[in-house]
């Protein structure tokens, strides 16, 4: 039997916890909304930076900790020390975790600290076909122990990783549920039309074809082996340019890829081919703006970019990993290569500028999939009605 997590008289207190304020503007609003909505009061616990400083400006209390993504370090003592200290101090009823350095510190921490209920999000396990045998030993052991004593419920975004916990027993049985990616708001992408003015604006080039990419500018999102792919379509065909969307964050491990990207793109002459963007927050313009959508990482949990581009109508061309082929229908919506093979990467991205009009057809059936099936509407009631069940309330009370 879970805990019950409801007081007798009061509203609900719930904490949500990541490593980074750009995860909670990105990635948990919806869900914090909807909770609100239903009654409950949220709080969050994250790093502090300009996403934060803004969202307290709109009302949602943020409580500021140490976190960096910088491997193991003495300051994750601290931040479990801030983390002990918040959670005995202010009392919540629910802790819901997020990303996995706030899911090890927060759940031992919310267990020590007494939290009636302790919910996790895997937005991909750690562990993955790619890794090494001994290090997936290792972090399937960390799961499966945090799984048994730390976690009362546990989300999974993707049909894998759900599989998985099964196959692995990370938690015990009738304490887990599988939720459709995390959602988006498919018609803020679906509705966005191309504008000249910032495509001149960028420097993207009349009548060249675009390819996209969207995300953190690190080694693991494949951005090297884009480039290189890029460098094989440009000799075959001349007027198409990548768009690249985002930056290295102050808080990433990976701080030399950044330069790296720009070297590359210098030594190989894509000058005129590469446009860097840097982050925006007008990315659906930006989507409009693209003839497809390319992702070739090495490791995802379920790649919220993917379900923005299929919205936006766009083909997607990403590495067949976890994640990424439950997102992208290959041959349907796009098409899944191996990762690590610029080759492939390029033969699929001429494939697609060669033909528009496959291209279309293949956009419109993920905007079809994308509105049917991964709306953040549908998949914050999901775990909303999973709150109300699961701390003793009916949806009536709302």
């Amino acid at each position: 039997m879970l805990r019950k997590a409801t007081p007798k008289n009061g509203p609900i207190r719930v904490l949500q916890l990541t490593v980074i304020d750009l995860s909670v503007a990105k990635l948990l609003l919806p869900l914090i909304h909807g909770l609100q909505g239903a009654g409950f009061e949220v709080e969050v616990a994250c790093a502090d930076g300009r996403y934060a400083r803004a969202l307290r400006s709109q009302g949602l209390k943020i409580h500021a900790l140490s976190f960096v993504r910088r491997g193991l370090t003495w300051r994750h003592v601290v931040v479990f020390v801030q983390l002990l200290r918040l959670m005995r101090t202010q009392r919540f009823h629910v802790l819901h975790t997020h990303t996995t350095l706030a899911s090890v510190l927060g759940r031992l921490a919310g267990r020590l600290a007494g939290i009636p209920l302790i919910i996790h999000t895997a937005h991909g396990f750690r562990f993955h076909e790619h890794r090494h045998p001994f290090a997936n030993a290792v972090l399937i052991a960390l799961e499966r122990s945090l799984g048994r004593y730390c976690t009362d419920y546990l989300f999974t975004v993707s049909g894998e990783d759900y599989q998985t916990a099964i196959d692995r027993r990370i938690v015990r049985k009738g304490c887990l549920e599988r939720i459709n990616s995390v959602g988006v708001d498919v018609r803020r992408f679906s509705g966005t039309r191309r504008s000249s003015s910032l495509a001149a604006e960028l420097g993207l080039r009349p009548g060249w074809s675009v390819v996209g990419f969207v995300g953190r500018v690190v080694r693991e999102k494949g951005v090297l082996d884009l480039i290189a792919a890029i460098r094989l379509v440009v000799d075959e065909r001349r007027s198409v340019q990548l768009l690249l969307v985002g930056d290295t964050l102050a808080s990433d491990r990976d701080t030399g890829t950044a330069a790296a990207v720009r070297d590359t793109v210098r030594r190989l002459g894509l000058g005129d081919h590469v446009v860097f963007a840097g982050f925006r927050d007008d990315v659906p313009s930006l989507y409009a703006l693209m003839d497809l959508f390319a992702l070739p990482s090495w490791r995802e949990g379920m790649p919220l970019t993917i379900v923005e581009a299929m919205a936006a109508a766009l083909p997607v061309v990403a590495t067949d990993i976890r994640g990424c082929r439950e997102e992208v229908m290959d041959g349907v919506t796009g098409h899944l290569v191996p990762r690590q093979n610029p080759a492939l990467l390029a033969r699929a991205i001429i494939r697609l500028v060669k033909d528009p009009e496959l291209a279309r057809q293949m956009g419109r059936a993920g905007q079809r999939r994308a509105l049917a099936d991964m709306d953040e509407t549908k998949i914050v009631q999901q775990q909303v009605s999973a709150y109300q069940r699961l701390v003793g309330r009916p949806q009536a009370e709302r």
